[in-house]
């Protein structure tokens, strides 16, 4: 309907049809921009109320100590569970695992006895 009404605007040549809906989209968007006439104009002090930071430290407080109080009541392995699941796959979120020394079944006389019967020397 808008291009309707826009074809009507536009003279009669078959020439330069494309670049005049160019020029009359262009004229009426200009048009139909909202002006300062019609608008609540705000004052300089709301705004800066409104804009202003909250302090939440008090809500944060709460949760804190509602999060305690259900964090006691979590056993240990669930709570191994979820920091399993929800560590990062960087080297630096990995736990450090510390070298146990593997006991063997060996001994050293038996690596000795080894050693004489394949070189013949000890």
């Amino acid at each position: 309907m808008k291009k309707d009404y826009l074809m009507k605007r536009i003279s009669t040549d078959k020439q330069g049809v494309k670049k005049q809906l160019r020029q009359l989209k262009r004229k009426e968007s200009t048009r139909n921009k909202p002006t300062v006439m019609g608008k609540n104009i705000k004052s300089a002090i709301d705004v800066y109320y409104s804009r202003k930071s909250k302090d939440l430290t008090e809500h944060n407080v709460k949760s804190l100590l509602q999060a305690d109080k259900s964090s006691a009541s979590l056993d240990s392995h669930i709570y191994e569970k979820i920091m399993t699941h929800s560590r990062g796959r960087m080297a630096k979120d990995n736990p450090i695992v510390q070298e146990t020394d593997n006991d063997t079944a060996f001994t050293e006389e038996d690596f000795e006895l080894f050693q004489e019967g394949y070189t013949g020397t000890r």
